[in-house]
Parts: C-alpha cells; sequence; structure tokens
C-alpha cells in the first residue's frame, strides 16, 4: 500500500485483521479508524497486523487519541485485543515506545520490519481456537 491513500481494515481473515496505514489521511479519517476498531473488537477477540510501511505517522493528537481510544474502551481492549505486530522502520519503533510509556498496552506489542515475520508472530500470539479460524497465509502458502 506504499502509494495509496487512506485507512484500511482489511477482514478477510478475520479473526486476524490486517490495518494499513497509507500515505496520507485525514484527522477525520484517523476518527472512524479508531471507531471502526471498536467495532471491529466488538465482535469477539481478534489479532492485528499494522503495516505502516510508507505511511503518514499520526501526529501527537491522533496518539493521542489511540491511547484515550483504550482508556474509554479499557474493558473491551483488553478483553479481545489479543495481540499486535506492525509491520514498519525506526520511526514507528519510537512511536510505539513512546505510547506504550504513556500507557502500557494490554496485549503484546511487537515491531517487525516485515510482514512476514509480523503475520508469523501474531498468529502464533492467538489461541490455537481463534488459529483455526485464520484463513491460510497467503505469504506463506499455508500455516506457519
Amino acid at each position: 500500500m506504499s502509494s495509496a491513500r487512506g485507512i484500511e481494515f482489511d477482514l478477510s481473515r478475520y479473526p486476524l485483521v490486517i490495518h494499513r496505514l497509507g500515505s496520507a489521511y485525514s484527522s477525520a479519517e484517523w476518527n472512524q479508524m479508531l471507531l471502526d476498531l471498536i467495532k471491529i473488537l466488538s465482535r469477539g477477540p481478534i489479532g492485528v497486523i499494522t503495516d505502516t510501511r510508507n505511511g503518514q505517522m499520526p501526529n501527537a493528537v491522533q496518539r493521542r487519541s489511540f491511547i484515550d481510544m483504550y482508556e474509554q474502551d479499557d474493558r473491551l481492549t483488553r478483553a479481545h485485543f489479543l495481540t499486535l505486530g506492525v509491520v514498519g522502520d525506526l520511526t514507528i519503533q519510537g512511536v510505539i515506545t513512546a505510547l506504550n510509556w504513556l500507557r502500557p498496552p494490554p496485549h503484546p506489542v511487537k515491531v517487525f520490519a516485515t510482514f512476514e515475520a509480523a503475520e508469523t508472530w501474531v498468529f502464533q500470539q492467538l489461541p490455537e481456537s481463534l488459529r483455526q479460524r485464520v484463513p491460510p497465509f497467503k505469504s506463506l502458502g499455508g500455516r506457519p
């Protein structure tokens, strides 16, 4: 999605959710993304891969709103947001470190250089009952 704009959720492999940040998005799109994430979490437990490669980094207000979402929907995020693998570089590593310092997430978070590494790790963090529901990995030709 290196040249795509906006923010996208791909639910085709639910309960493994792929989240992509595009090269440009508005504050309104960011706020809608948070609302969409809560709707997805309302469906049940998930693992998320966020692909930030070539994406716009969230600004300070957006980063704060992400923390606010965790606080406002604490019960839901604790129950259903099981793991987050982020694909990106050192910039996103710094953003995540700062967010974790402000409010540690209730689930494991790890940054990866490749989508495949994030995919494998997130999949392995899910309980077996959820792993069985995830469609096969396209990038690996099957399950890890």
